[in-house]
């Protein structure tokens, strides 16, 4: 019984290292930089897996037109059995009864090969180039999904920094009261200050504390969506490597701003695209006007008798043709020319949609820039501030070690530090995604971070 329980005893914990071993396995760790994100983003990333799918359904749609220009050949058996067969009815004496007289046999075979091949048909022509420019614009949204996947991925990333630098902002403000903590104690000590200082103290340091504890979820959250963004299982382990960046605000040009290019945007050249599509679409319409030509040809053997596979030889006879088929339209219904004027106002569709689209950038562009510099306004006033707060701190502290300031003073100066400091990370990163946004509406944050060659 013991020996027993003892082999289960080992069982059990084979299997525990086991599943500990394939939860080790299925995680991995990273430590990545925003450009090492972009990177994997391209190649594991969903929507572009998915659109590069679509560039080999485009591919693949050519193979399929192109097949129309070889050889059609297909070949038939058919096993009749004649249940009842047709009859004439004959009547060679007049005046006598006629005479019914069975057709065929009860059994007919028939064995075949047809073959047709494409002549000239001007729709296949134009199918080719148009099929052709579905493979670019194919390729074209492939970019462009890229080129959204990368937006994402550096403003989840920014994201996810600006949690972490908020908790290295705690960090800083809480080693600040602990030491001031450490001094106060030391002047209870002495008889020189009361424990409700003290205590004072401590619940401003507790309320870091809980800070603290919020902005690591937060942390961890934000790291969650950037690889999510990236395509990356979000059990697997992603450490920020860079930090959250310097910001020259003050000395920054946005002269350059004044007449933005929007040129680099995909969108311009995949309406380009689809304006071609649409006029090799209208080309077909017009192609159903013109006369097609077929070549065609076949080769047949019969086999009838009775019983079944037992064929006399007057019951075996074969036949076969070859020839040309030339199909030409006369009238249609007017139903080609319904056809050409949906195409025209599909082009024109077409052309509104870009004047649209550079309408939007430009009101995009206005309201970054304008958030821009309303950020760049508030991040100057918080470093101001901040520089302020500090001072106030300091003699806040030298006035109570001092004994003529009060621990309720300087909980206060602390306090507005603390917000101070937070509030210039806000304006650092409500500048910062100005600026990301400007480079996203103009189109370059691809040539930033993975420039095409």
């Amino acid at each position: 019984m013991r020996f027993k329980l003892k082999q289960g005893m080992i069982l059990s914990g084979i299997l525990v290292l086991l599943s500990l071993k394939s939860i080790a396995q299925s995680t991995s760790s990273y430590t990545f930089t925003i450009q090492e994100c972009v990177n994997y983003a391209l190649e594991h990333q969903n929507d572009i897996k998915m659109s590069r799918f679509d560039e080999y359904i485009a591919e693949k749609k050519m193979d399929e037109l192109m097949s129309a220009a070889y050889p059609q050949v297909s070949g038939s058996i058919n096993l009749q059995g004649n249940i009842q067969r047709p009859q004439f009815i004959f009547s060679f004496v007049p005046g006598q009864p006629a005479q019914k007289v069975p057709v065929g046999q009860p059994w007919q075979h028939t064995a075949g090969v047809n073959l047709s091949q494409l002549i000239f048909d001007w729709r296949f022509f134009i199918g080719l180039d148009a099929t052709k420019a579905y493979g670019t614009l194919s390729e074209m949204n492939t970019k462009r999904t890229e080129d959204e996947v990368i937006n994402q991925v550096v403003t989840a990333y920014y994201n996810a920094l600006t949690a972490k630098e908020g908790g290295k902002l705690l960090d800083i403000n809480l080693e600040r009261l602990q030491k001031l903590l450490k001094d106060t104690d030391a002047l209870y000590k002495n008889g020189l200050v009361e424990k409700m200082d003290i205590e004072r103290i401590q619940i401003s340091i507790n309320n870091i504390e809980t800070e603290k504890v919020k902005f690591g979820r937060m942390l961890m959250l934000s790291v969650d969506v950037l690889k999510f963004q990236m395509g990356m299982p979000v059990n697997n382990t992603l450490t920020l490597e860079e930090e959250f960046p310097e910001l020259d605000v003050r000395n920054e040009d946005l002269s350059s701003l004044t007449n933005p290019d929007f040129s680099k945007r995909r969108e311009f050249s995949i309406m380009k695209q689809q304006a071609l599509l649409e006029s090799y679409n209208r080309k077909q319409m017009l192609a159903n006007l013109y006369p097609n030509i077929y070549g065609f040809a076949y080769y047949q053997f019969n086999m009838q008798g009775e019983p079944i596979f037992t064929f006399a030889e007057t019951g075996t006879f074969s036949s076969s043709a070859a020839g040309l088929k030339i199909n030409i339209p006369i009238f249609d219904g007017f139903q080609t020319r319904a056809k050409v004027q949906q195409s025209d106002v599909n082009l024109k569709k077409i052309s509104l949609a870009k004047e649209m689209l550079e309408n939007g950038l430009s009101l995009e562009m206005n309201n970054a820039i304008a958030t821009l510099k309303n950020s760049r306004d508030t991040y100057k006033f918080q470093e101001e501030n901040v520089q302020l707060a500090r001072s106030v701190f300091e003699k806040a502290q030298l006035k109570y070690k001092e004994g003529v300031g009060s621990s309720l003073e300087v909980n206060n100066a602390e306090v507005a530090v603390k917000e101070a400091l937070q509030n210039l990370l806000a304006a650092k990163y409500e500048y910062l995604s100005a600026r990301l946004k400007i480079q996203s509406v103009k189109g370059e944050l691809r040539q930033m971070y993975a420039p095409e060659k």
